[in-house]
């Protein structure tokens, strides 16, 4: 994380983790390049029972394109509910 961004980050973690907290789901937007990815893991680390879809890994995204209902089975057929991050999800094309 760019040191300018700290703040801001600092802010924003207070913010995931309450939504969290509360079962809400959101999404992140900003520039590139800001530590938004970064964030998540963060608070990832601290949480159990995680799941992470990294759509910048072409394995990936080549998976979730050819069967877009990969990410609802596989939760689905999970004994608990995990919380899910999904990242770079405007790379996929559906």
């Amino acid at each position: 994380m760019q040191g300018k961004n700290k703040v801001l980050i600092r802010y924003l973690e207070k913010n995931l983790l309450h939504l969290i907290k509360n079962n809400y789901s959101c999404l992140i937007f900003g520039p590139r390049q800001t530590g938004k990815t970064s964030l998540v893991s963060k608070i990832f680390t601290n949480l159990k029972q995680t799941i992470n879809y990294p759509l910048q890994n072409p394995t990936v995204k080549i998976d979730l394109e050819a069967n877009p209902g990969k990410i609802i089975n596989q939760i689905e057929a999970l004994d608990y509910s995990p919380y899910v991050f999904i990242d770079e999800a405007q790379k996929i094309s559906i």
